[in-house]
């Protein structure tokens, strides 16, 4: 073989693991049981060629596949007890792609067994309805209050300045009185000489508007903020009640807050929630 041909060999070979090598990306995600807790000691595995396989330490697992259609399997065995989860996911380029697992305990016996699963499933639903509705209507009920006492407020203000303006009036007539002297003859007034009295606009003080764009973070926000970023930039709505003794509905009014200030986001995972702070997910990703 000459030397050409060997070196064309050389570099198509080269020129296929480097193709290989560029068009990667990344999956990786958390893994969780049914009460939404880290699981740990869970295997893994994608269905690559060849399939690739790992055990979980803490709950964390990361691949790094070409693009196509994979499909993650966890599968846990604790105490006799077994839980798994499939997950489907497409790899259309490269990057970072972020899938959590929520483990789901299997159950083999008789049909009872499964319909008491089910009513269980249903009480749990009508819970978490009802909760809903309990915090939906305090909400409605705190906002009544604001306005009420806003109404009130602006009441007093208005008020206060009718006040006002009746007794600025009523100085000015006082004055224009003590000046006219008795020794003079008054002269009939006419359009011409008629003298107009001064009238005076009092408006409510503005506040200027540079003050009201300055809205800075609470404090508790911000440090449920930096526990995010502990965790990763991703933890549960229950780990971050286990961190801070405060209310279930406080919690949740937080985690609304943080929202609304597009810092986190919220997603429905099972009976609960997972919270992701926005900036290391828009880094990761």
């Amino acid at each position: 073989m000459s030397d050409w041909k060997r070196g064309l060999i050389i570099f198509t070979i080269l020129f296929i693991i480097a193709s290989a090598s560029v068009s990667a990306a990344t999956i990786y995600g958390t893994v969780y049981d049914f009460e939404l807790n880290r699981a740990d000691a869970v295997r893994i595995s994608i269905n690559t060629t060849p399939e690739q396989q790992l055990i979980a330490v803490n709950g964390r697992y990361t691949f790094t596949v070409p693009p196509g259609h994979y499909e993650l399997k966890a599968q846990q065995q604790l105490s006799g007890l077994s839980a798994e989860a499939t997950e489907s996911i497409i790899i259309e380029k490269d990057g970072s792609y972020v899938r959590d697992i929520i483990l789901y305990p299997q159950i083999d016996g008789e049909e009872n067994i499964t319909d008491n699963v089910s009513d269980m499933s249903g009480t749990i639903f009508d819970d978490e309805e009802q909760s809903s509705r309990a915090f939906t209507w305090t909400v409605i009920g705190v906002m009544l209050i604001i306005l009420v006492i806003l109404a009130y407020r602006v009441n007093k203000v208005l008020q206060r300045l009718s006040t006002h303006l009746v007794k600025q009036e009523k100085t000015e007539n006082n004055t224009e009185v003590k000046e006219i002297q008795p020794a003079e003859t008054i002269k009939p007034v006419t359009q011409a000489t008629a003298v107009q009295p001064e009238t005076k606009i009092i408006s409510p003080e503005v506040t200027p508007a540079s003050s009201q764009t300055a809205e800075s973070i609470p404090q508790e926000l911000q440090q449920v903020i930096e526990f995010i970023k502990t965790q990763e930039g991703r933890t549960t709505q229950k780990d971050i009640r286990k961190q801070f003794p405060l209310s279930e509905a406080k919690i949740s009014l937080m985690i609304a807050d943080l929202e609304n200030r597009k810092i986190v986001e919220k997603i429905k995972k099972g009976r609960g929630n997972i919270i992701i702070l926005k900036e290391m997910k828009n880094n990761g990703s």
